[in-house]
């Protein structure tokens, strides 16, 4: 992601480059990484023989500073065997990724891509930044052959942004990926914490006859007793944010409306310049309207008091710690968790007199 919120990517563990103009936020945590940061404006990290790399260069820097950029891209990629994508906000035009217009960086870009045999993802369907009235396409996907067999699925989201810039998703499928399969497999089933074996052995054993020897028929027995006699897992998602609500989801819905009615009206021929108006100022009023209501919503969830908390060690003679008011923003945040003792700059020397005091007393 380019142009990020330094202090958010700071406290959720992205890795960004020196300036914090762009970060790569790795969801997986067991899978093995190597950050390779090489200035201002790149990030790379490489997982295994794989290197995925972001690049923010801003419009104002100079065609100079753009060719340096690209010359430490070639450093970066020159070596690596494995796959290899590339993706990033470099200012660049050129109608190889739909851009109407081409620029000075978009002819650079596009003899660098083809220099290293490299493929561009881009579909130039959406543009994938939007400004009132005018748009562009300088958001920009690529890959190298080995990975461009993989990557499915690429496309510009039609989702709010609060943002000029809209987001870009794409999929890297590896058929031959076995953590992919293992981790497929982790999410589906059943809670098999729950199983009764008796209830189980009834149910297969009304399945299946001794004559039955079909691995198959065992196999479609095992799955409808399950079906029937234990919950399904279910499928994890992301939690939430603490300031989310109903009304905050209603009022995003009718801002993605509203900026859909503005890019239809964009781009429909004999739309007048009355109308493109009237429904860019309609879409700027609900994203305004949507990001007041942010606000309020975190001012609120940060003055609301925490709920009430104790918490006993499980020992005899230790009384339940007590929440300072510091401690209460922090369980706001985090659904009630209370932070562990020894991040509570708690004194293990005073903890012991306490207790001496409470069993005196």
């Amino acid at each position: 992601m380019c142009e990020i919120n330094k202090n958010i990517a700071k406290k959720e563990g992205w890795l960004i480059d020196s300036e914090g103009d762009v970060g790569i936020k790795i969801m997986m945590s067991s899978q093995t990484r190597r950050r390779i940061s090489i200035g201002k404006g790149v990030i790379g990290v490489q997982m295994g023989t794989d290197l995925l790399i972001g690049c923010y260069i801003s419009p104002n820097v100079d065609l100079d500073f753009f060719e340096s950029r690209l010359d430490d891209l070639q450093e970066l990629v020159k070596d690596c065997v494995g796959d290899i994508v590339i993706a990033g906000d470099l200012n660049a035009k050129s109608a190889e990724w739909g851009s109407p217009v081409e620029n000075r960086r978009g002819t650079l870009l596009s003899e660098w891509v083809a220099r290293n045999r490299m493929v561009v993802h881009n579909q130039g369907i959406r543009p994938t930044f939007m400004r009132g009235n005018s748009h562009s396409y300088i958001d920009v996907t690529i890959s190298n052959g080995k990975a461009a067999k993989k990557i499915q699925r690429w496309q510009v989201m039609e989702i709010e942004t609060l943002s000029d810039h809209q987001y870009i998703s794409f999929e890297i499928e590896d058929k031959h990926n076995q953590r992919s399969q293992i981790r497929d497999e982790a999410v589906t089933g059943w809670r098999v914490k729950r199983l009764n074996t008796q209830s189980m052995a009834l149910a297969i054993q009304k399945e299946i006859t001794q004559s039955d020897t079909d691995p198959k028929r065992y196999t479609e027995a095992l799955t409808r007793a399950c079906n029937v006699l234990l919950p399904k897992k279910k499928q994890g998602r992301r939690r939430e944010v603490y300031w989310w609500s109903e009304s905050i989801a209603e009022l995003r819905r009718k801002c993605l409306k509203k900026k859909r009615q503005m890019v239809r009206k964009n781009r429909r021929q004999g739309t007048s310049d009355q109308e493109k108006k009237q429904a860019h100022e309609l879409y700027k009023q609900a994203r305004k309207k949507l990001k007041l209501e942010i606000g309020r919503a975190k001012e609120k969830a940060w003055k609301e008091p925490a709920p009430p908390f104790t918490k006993c060690s499980g020992k005899k003679g230790n009384r339940p710690q007590t929440i300072s008011p510091a401690e209460k923003v922090y369980m706001v945040q985090s659904g009630g968790r209370a932070p562990a003792l020894h991040n509570r700059g708690a004194d293990p020397s005073r903890a012991k007199d306490e207790k001496r005091e409470s069993t005196r007393s």
